[in-house]
């Protein structure tokens, strides 16, 4: 497997205003799968996505002050993901298509109107090549007043396959890129949400 091949393609991101979406998917397996070809053989199945549970949100406070409410700067948290998958004509690789929904606010010690953050798109299977895992940057401008709205970006992958694909080894997770510090915070937060 020549892990040249697999790529990540960013397509693009687009801002609205927040609406109704799903919250609190951790699973969600790989709808409308296709292929090119008109191979007569079952179908493989897609991978499957996972949302890490402690790197779905991501709080920002202001270094120089404390963690309350008034020192946030800004809330970050992955709310819905759908992907869909395809086949090339001879099954040697799979092109996924993934759309991740973010909804994104700015806090009272925001002052400059922006919030910017990192998340990640990752196959383990690839691991510890760097073409296992991708970092994509997000950087939102409010205007006037608002202080909240939903992100939508979605990302390809072409992923080439074993002739003994098993779609359990080709699993893609997604989260919020944190810092041990943002990653222990979250963990506290789970922690006492279980506690209540």
């Amino acid at each position: 497997m020549k892990l040249t091949e697999y790529k990540f393609f960013r397509v693009f991101n687009s801002q609205g205003s927040l609406g109704a979406c799903l919250a609190g998917i951790c699973l969600l397996t790989l709808m409308g799968c296709g292929s090119f070809s008109s191979n007569r053989q079952p179908m493989p199945p897609c991978p499957k996505i996972f949302l890490l549970k402690d790197a779905n949100t991501l709080t920002v406070f202001d270094s120089k002050k404390g963690m309350d409410i008034i020192d946030i700067i800004s809330d970050i948290s992955i709310i819905n993901f759908k992907g869909q998958c395809g086949f090339n004509k001879k099954r040697t690789g799979v092109n996924l298509s993934l759309r991740i929904v973010f909804d994104v606010s700015r806090g009272p010690a925001n002052k400059n109107q922006s919030v910017s953050f990192d998340y990640f798109v990752a196959i383990p299977k690839f691991h510890p090549s760097p073409s296992g895992k991708k970092i994509f940057p997000i950087n939102v401008m409010f205007k006037g007043n608002k202080n909240r709205m939903k992100l939508i970006d979605r990302v390809e992958i072409k992923v080439p396959i074993s002739t003994k694909y098993d779609a359990k080894d080709y699993s893609i997770y997604i989260g919020i890129q944190l810092t041990p510090k943002q990653l222990k915070y979250n963990r506290q937060q789970m922690n006492q949400n279980l506690r209540r």
